[in-house]
């Protein structure tokens, strides 16, 4: 058994369609038969109380949470108002903490580390988004899916470079109009950050017993 937490701000103003969007993907590679049973968080219910209710249950075991929502340097926001910052990070030990909050790599990730989390995966810049084009939903959710198809974190860190290369080539090669779009991908990709310990979805697994 896998402890899984997808958070989703679905219901934002500027970036909930992209949002849902990802939260879809997630929908259909978790089908019904699918081993894994994540927990979704949802607009309505993304807050710090809720967040502690779902992972102060887990007491040690580790497990994977995974952020689609705006965030700052050191915090995660949703209306914004913080749900995860530094009166909270604790919560987040033995994690694996994968996100698209813009900037969050600055500060946030590191006290995520130093309070026990194993791997932060996600941006130390601005998070692009562009409705409509899949790319970019493509590259922000090909990390956590290859962690699930059994890559390491760091590998699954390298993948996404590489698929955001190829959705860079795709959108200039194959797209008159995509330069913009394929800029605005450059940026998520250089901002791109892999902090802590490669781990993988081996150290997550544990026995219902």
């Amino acid at each position: 058994m896998i402890n899984l937490f997808l958070a989703f701000d679905e219901e934002d103003g500027s970036m909930g369609t992209f949002n849902q969007g990802c939260l879809e993907d997630f929908e259909t590679y978790f089908h019904k038969d699918h081993p894994i049973k994540p927990s979704y968080i949802r607009s309505r219910t993304l807050n710090p109380v809720n967040i502690e209710i779902n992972l102060d249950r887990l007491k040690t075991k580790s497990f994977i949470f995974s952020a689609y929502s705006h965030g700052l340097d050191d915090r995660l926001v949703i209306k914004d108002s913080p749900y995860i910052d530094d009166t909270n990070v604790n919560l987040f030990k033995n994690s694996l903490f994968y996100t698209v909050s813009c900037s969050s790599a600055n500060i946030l990730a590191d006290r995520l580390i130093e309070n026990g989390c194993h791997c932060y995966l996600g941006y130390k810049c601005l998070f692009n988004y562009w409705d409509g084009y899949r790319e970019f939903s493509e590259c922000a959710n090909f990390g956590l899916f290859k962690i699930f198809d059994g890559v390491d974190s760091r590998g699954a860190f390298d993948r996404m470079l590489e698929k955001y290369n190829e959705c860079i080539d795709r959108l200039v090669e194959e797209n008159i109009d995509g330069f913009m779009q394929a800029a605005l991908l450059r940026e998520n990709r250089d901002g791109l950050v892999h902090k802590g310990n490669s781990i993988s979805i081996k150290d997550f697994q544990y026995s219902e017993d």
